[in-house]
């Protein structure tokens, strides 16, 4: 891989109901799951992860029909991915965790949160904004912008679950608030933050959302990577995590 994790790090592969996960453990401490988004790997943590490696147990992970997960021909909703990353925590033996999600991983870290309070002890999502409330507000300005075939399918199914599966789960859930602790991040030049007021679009979905915005665009955890770790180490350090 051309931008490695630190040898602290150690590779798993973890079989999540028949579906590969690809992850790598680093680190000590209450455990945090860090997802990726569109079109990345685990690895657009490389530059935050090590950082919060010195308090946290991170788990950096695959989605599935990424970098070296499985890509299925089907199964892309973000109940699924979820469910996915919930089965890789619990074989690495934690049944509560903080979760981080930026773009897409955004999307599945709230759902895990919905799906299963019980697991999710907090919640960071990075440079989103809820998925309902994207295809509510949609105008315009708003659309959809490899070299394995595989990956390009995955990601083409992972695009259409928004748009269908995902949007019939999340009506199910319509005036359901997280009830976890929420942090919203995401760049001040980025598509989402000057298209949105994030913090209110947040407030329609979480409780009690806290946040702010960072002087970057889209990549947060590459374009800002000391200030993303800061604002998580800040958020998940206190005793919400342990």
């Amino acid at each position: 891989m051309s931008v490695p994790l630190p040898s602290g790090f150690r590779y798993r592969t973890i079989d999540a109901d028949g579906v590969r996960i690809n992850c790598a453990v680093g680190g000590d401490g209450p455990p945090l799951l860090l997802l990726h988004g569109y079109p990345q790997t685990h690895l657009i943590w490389h530059r935050v992860a090590p950082e919060l490696a010195s308090e946290f147990t991170v788990v950096v992970a695959d989605l599935r029909g990424y970098g070296d997960s499985d890509k299925p021909d089907t199964g892309y909703s973000k109940r699924l991915m979820a469910r996915d990353q919930l089965l890789v925590m619990r074989a690495l033996g934690f049944e509560r965790f903080a979760v981080a999600g930026h773009d897409r991983g955004g999307r599945v870290a709230h759902r895990l949160a919905l799906d299963s309070p019980e697991a999710v002890t907090a919640l960071a999502v990075l440079d989103i904004v809820p998925t309902r409330f994207a295809f509510e507000h949609a105008d315009k300005a708003f659309g959809l912008g490899f070299s394995d075939p595989a990956a390009i399918r995955a990601s083409c199914e992972d695009y259409r679950a928004a748009a269908s599966i995902d949007l019939e789960h999340d009506a199910v859930d319509a005036g359901r608030k997280l009830t976890c602790p929420t942090l919203v991040l995401w760049g001040e030049h980025s598509f989402v933050g000057t298209n949105y007021d994030v913090l209110a679009a947040w407030r329609e979905y979480a409780a009690e959302p806290v946040g702010e915005a960072l002087p970057c665009d889209h990549y947060l955890p590459e374009e800002q990577p000391g200030s993303t770790a800061s604002a998580m180490r800040r958020f998940f350090g206190g005793p919400i995590s342990r």
